[in-house]
């Protein structure tokens, strides 16, 4: 799956430099500034995903090696293990888990405060959204209203001019003969006016209200998908910290080698998984911000298009 935003900014700022001819321009700026924020945090977690699959490679070959020193130990008869493997092994491998104790090795670490920063500007974004949507939606219904009062008016004064046009043929025969053509001419003016009306005035409003509801959407979804990969890395985090103490307590005890090696294989196998589903999530979240950056920008594009 692509990791590459899509339109890319650089394409955005072409198209929205001339706020002029874009309706909605500063918060389609605020939200396409946004959802590449979020674009760019979700390639950092992914470098830090791949960064922990290294660590969390290094710590079970780390702790395979030793266990396997520890059951040939147990094999021997005198059960000396300083026979079996050295104590320059064993301080390498020690040497490794201290390594990857750092803090800088956590994935929310290296990632920082970003998602918690995303958090509040997408909340704050989301909120401008809902009240522009809204917004659109009276001045809408206003316009509807008007609407349909204007083709009232319209039924109203169409038929006091026949009724004039119907008293004009009853007290004279140039009524009879001028009333269709008159009637006729009415009509036919009204109705070039009104399509005159309709052509020099595109749906701008029905246009901003698409654009403010697939935003909002796509605020919404990519807001709750960054909460969704924060907690994830969080309990990746919590997992691979726990395996590598376990592993590093292993080494400085005494327990067996057979249940120390089975407890790892446990845990390892819940980190595999993790790991799995939480580059999956990535791959989808990048999927959803570039599908909504697209829907958006189609809808300008077709605004700009009706207003050119």
């Amino acid at each position: 799956m692509s990791c590459l935003l899509q339109p890319d900014q650089d394409m955005l700022h072409n198209i929205t430099s001339n706020g002029g001819h874009v309706h909605n321009h500063d918060l389609l700026i605020q939200y396409f500034q946004a959802s590449f924020e979020a674009f760019e945090t979700c390639r950092l977690l992914l470098q830090a995903l791949n960064q922990t699959k290294i660590n969390h490679h290094i710590l079970v070959n780390a702790t395979i090696k030793l266990t396997a020193m520890a059951l040939r130990a147990e094999d021997d008869d005198n059960g000396n293990h300083g026979l079996v493997y050295g104590e320059d092994d064993r301080l390498i491998s020690l040497s490794s888990f201290s390594h990857l104790k750092d803090p800088n090795f956590s994935i929310l670490t290296r990632i920082g405060g970003r998602f918690l920063a995303l958090h509040e500007s997408h909340s704050e974004l989301l909120q401008k959204l809902a009240s522009k949507r809204n917004e659109t939606r009276s001045k809408l219904r206003l316009k509807r209203l008007r609407k349909r009062a204007a083709k009232g008016c319209l039924l109203i004064s169409n038929a006091a001019v026949l009724v004039a046009l119907l008293l004009l043929a009853l007290h004279s025969l140039v009524g009879i003969v001028a009333a269709p053509g008159l009637l006729i001419a009415c009509f036919v003016g009204l109705l070039k006016k009104k399509v005159k009306r309709d052509y020099k005035l595109p749906f701008t409003l029905e246009t901003s209200l698409q654009q403010m509801e697939i935003a909002a959407r796509g605020t919404y979804i990519t807001m709750n998908d960054l909460d969704t990969l924060s907690r994830m890395a969080a309990r990746l985090d919590v997992e691979v910290e726990h395996l590598r103490a376990v592993g590093e307590m292993w080494m400085r005890s005494s327990r067996s080698g057979c249940e120390i090696l089975k407890e790892f294989v446990v845990e390892d196998e819940a980190i595999v998984e993790q790991m799995k589903e939480l580059q999956q999530h990535i791959y989808l979240c990048f999927h959803t911000i570039n599908r909504s950056r697209r829907l958006v920008m189609n809808e300008i594009m077709g605004d700009m298009d009706q207003s050119g």
